[in-house]
């Protein structure tokens, strides 16, 4: 916020004098008035005064600012940018509002006016703190890894101690790497900075548990997922540290009892909590959980956290007994769900957005288990099971997570097929040849590791009348990176990857199932297999050529060829893989018979009962071990309760 006039003291008078003489206030008193609001989170009746101010000094620039700064709080954009491109208009000069705008562009991906935007604050105060993290924010996400962390070093020394800046200094990782060896050495780095964060972090004081909250509500392990490794112990290390904090921010929700067994007749509660309840893929998995619980045993909570709202959240709020909206509101959140005393909490998105991460580190629910929607162990001390796959697991599976692990039959969903378009797109409208024989690799960049780089290539080689068709990143400069990495990885097989190598712009729904139509094989990225994507390909009859990794996550495609009894296309290893598509591409009956084959059998993976009613049975088990009475709750904890449940 830009800063009262004459601080909080005039604002108290100013509330006082409006009781009475609300007409003889100044612009200022009205201003500092609003200020006072604001800063007590009283942001509505802020707004009205802030509104007031202007009418009285319409030149007021602070007072736009601020009003910028509640209305992007707030999700409401558009408002937001009127007030701050008003502010910048009014008083050049006040470096808070550009870097307040940048942010907005960079959430909606407009990276290069983000950037511009900041660099005009820090030229206007190069000491401004928040300016330099979010210049490391917005590098970062587009894909300049080490200036970004550079600018993260500017804000510390701008302002020591300031945590956010800290916490993703030490902990922030690529999107992308250049070679394999790049990875061994930020891996390390990464352990070692979070052992000296552990180490550091101090607990003892209201201002430094402040502090250590700004910092988990700043960083998430996202990237460490996607390096092809056992994550286990890494993910432990971070799981303790931001359970402490969460604890000792947040102490009373670290012994909550556990309501009793229902009663007969009295239903099962039971919550889930995601930050994707809408079009999304994680959504769309929920959407399946949710959709067949039996209302007349089970009483369904839902949490969305997070911002964005569709149909597909309309149709959460319509499925669910209680249905709660509450983005970036933890404390409300973590108070509903406690108040609602659920015998079951299920998270289905953990380490992808700061808001479920901290809800998950707190005890709030006897039982608390992790989904699938992101595939890798939690690491917190308080998710007691995680739900995965049977198919999708590998054997000793259980030793790459904290959690208990259950095997829910086949894929662990239920999956409602896309409604394919009734008037695809051709491949002239998509603006691919009609010549070639089209591989299709729709994942997100971050997913392609450099030392897969050269499959492409080998499978050129052979099949030279073959393209490869990749999704653009929402950044120029992270498309451009894996572009060049391609390039070179063809060089090394004497190929120009330009004439193979085709990079599609991001599209709508309808729009990539047309895609999908118009290719002729999907190929399954290396480590971090294709889910909600190889789903949509294999709807739309697209075989698809796949490699199981080492970790459930790299199996995702391997599990629905199962199902679906179609195994010809998984290969045991990389020369396997090669071998397979440059058939699928060069030998067109094999092709036919392999197509047919999927077509024949995908009905297979949809509308799976079995796993529905398996999901029930197990959450049936976990209830009747709860306590029968308050009476047995103070004297058993429930046998299959977690780690970090205690007795009131």
């Amino acid at each position: 916020m830009c800063p009262a006039p004459n601080g909080p003291r005039q604002a108290i008078q100013s509330l006082n004098a409006f009781n009475n003489i609300e007409k003889e206030l100044s612009a200022e008193g009205i201003y500092a008035l609003a200020y006072w609001l604001d800063d007590a989170s009283q942001t509505e009746a802020a707004l009205e005064y802030y509104r007031k101010a202007l009418q009285v000094d319409p030149g007021l620039a602070e007072a736009h600012y601020n009003m910028g700064v509640i209305y992007n709080e707030r999700q409401e954009q558009t408002k937001a940018v009127q007030h701050l491109v008003e502010a910048i208009r009014m008083k050049p000069q006040i470096a808070e509002s550009y870097s307040a705008l940048g942010m907005i562009w960079c959430g909606q991906n407009r990276f290069d006016e983000a950037l511009v935007l900041v660099e005009q604050a820090l030229s206007i105060n190069p000491h401004f703190a928040e300016a330099h993290y979010h210049m490391g924010l917005i590098l970062q996400q587009m894909g300049e890894y080490h200036r970004g962390r550079d600018s993260f070093q500017k804000a510390m020394v701008c302002k020591p101690g300031f945590a956010p800046a800290r916490w993703l200094y030490l902990l922030s990782l690529p999107m992308m790497y250049e070679t394999a060896d790049q990875i061994d050495l930020l891996r390390r780095q990464f352990s070692r900075n979070l052992d000296q964060l552990g180490a550091t972090i101090k607990l003892d004081t209201p201002q430094q548990i402040q502090h250590a909250l700004a910092g988990v509500r700043t960083a998430t392990n996202f990237y460490l997922q996607y390096q092809g490794r056992n994550d286990r112990e890494l993910q432990m290390k971070y799981g303790r540290l931001v359970h402490a904090v969460m604890s000792a921010g947040y102490p009373q929700w670290r012994n909550l009892p556990a309501p009793p067994t229902p009663q007969r007749g009295e239903k099962i509660r039971i919550g889930y909590v995601s930050s994707f309840m809408c079009r999304h893929t994680i959504g769309t998995f929920l959407a399946g959980w949710i959709e067949n619980h039996n209302r007349a045993e089970f009483q369904v909570h839902c949490y969305h956290v997070g911002e964005k709202a569709d149909d597909l959240t309309a149709f959460f709020r319509k499925t669910s007994h209680r249905f709660y909206h509450l983005p970036g509101d933890i404390e409300t959140t973590a108070a509903r769900i406690v108040s609602d005393r659920l015998h079951i909490l299920v998270y289905s998105d953990i380490g992808m957005h700061t808001e479920t991460l901290q809800l998950a580190a707190m005890r709030l629910a006897p039982v608390q288990c992790k989904g699938w929607g992101h595939p890798v162990t939690t690491g917190l001390p308080t998710i007691d099971y995680y739900l995965g796959s049977d198919l999708m697991e590998p054997d000793h599976a259980e030793q790459h997570y904290s959690e208990t692990l259950v095997r829910l039959p086949n894929l662990a969903l239920y999956y409602r097929p896309p409604q394919l378009p009734a008037n695809p797109k051709t491949r002239a409208d998509l603006g691919l040849p009609d010549d070639r024989f089209i591989f299709l690799s729709p994942q997100s960049i971050f997913k392609y590791l450099p030392q897969h780089d050269d499959i492409y290539a080998a499978i050129a080689k052979e099949a030279p009348a073959s393209c490869f068709v990749f999704i653009s990143h929402q950044s120029r400069f992270a498309t451009r990176r894996f572009r060049d990495r391609l390039r070179e990885a063809f060089k090394r097989y004497h190929l120009d990857a330009d004439r193979f190598c085709i990079f599609s712009p991001r599209l709508g729904a309808d729009e990539f199932l047309s895609l999908n139509m118009a290719a002729d094989v999907l190929l399954d990225t290396f480590e971090w297999s294709g889910g909600k994507t190889t789903l949509e390909a294999i709807s739309c009859g697209l075989p698809v050529v796949t490699c199981p990794g080492r970790f459930m996550r790299g199996r995702h495609a391997m599990a629905m060829l199962k199902m679906m009894s179609v195994t010809g296309t998984i290969a045991r290893d990389r020369s396997a893989y090669c071998r397979i598509a440059v058939r699928l591409a060069t030998d067109a009956t094999f092709h036919a018979r392999i197509k047919a084959d999927f077509m024949a059998q995908r009905h297979k993976l949809y509308r799976d009962n079995v796993f529905s009613a398996a999901l029930e049975r197990f959450y049936r088990s976990l209830v009747w071990r709860l306590p029968k009475n308050a009476a047995e709750n103070d004297r058993k904890k429930p046998a299959m309760a977690s780690r970090g449940y205690r007795k009131q």
